[in-house]
């Protein structure tokens, strides 16, 4: 009876280019990492911006996206008697995505019950290594990303 198997020293030298691999996916991925969250934040405040305008067509009622440059967070609100309520919880964009700038008035995005913006502008999203994507938001209510 023949029995066949792998060396120690095999086994070794197989979990080495393992761990070699493993180590060179890992330092990729801490340089891709800022860059995929920068673009799903991006993502996330465009959709959120475009479901403010729907929801302001389809209830018939003045809503906006109010947003802190502070905490990095913004809140969805519609107007009740004349003011704006919140109308959900805050949401925090991704780790390490911070709110740059928002040349709205009053740091908030604004669409009338048409679903023009009544409080249009951009909006600047930061990774730490300095990369900004900038969603703008036009008096028609195009929301749009450059």
């Amino acid at each position: 009876m023949d029995a066949r198997g792998y060396t120690v020293l095999e086994l070794l030298v197989v979990a080495g280019l393992i761990g070699a691999l493993a180590a060179l996916g890992a330092w990729r991925a801490a340089e891709w990492l800022p860059e995929q969250r920068l673009e799903a934040a991006t993502r996330q405040v465009v959709l959120d911006l475009r479901l403010a305008r729907g929801r302001a067509l389809a209830e018939q009622r003045p809503t906006r996206l109010a947003f802190s440059l502070a905490d990095g967070s913004y809140r969805p609100q519609q107007r009740v008697d004349g003011v704006f309520a919140d109308s959900g919880p805050a949401v925090s964009l991704p780790p390490g995505i911070a709110l740059a700038a928002c040349s709205a008035p009053g740091d908030a995005i604004a669409f009338s019950p048409r679903g023009t913006a009544s409080s249009f502008g951009s909006l600047a999203l930061r990774n730490p290594r300095g990369r900004e994507r900038r969603v703008i938001v036009d008096m028609v209510g195009r929301v749009r990303v450059s």
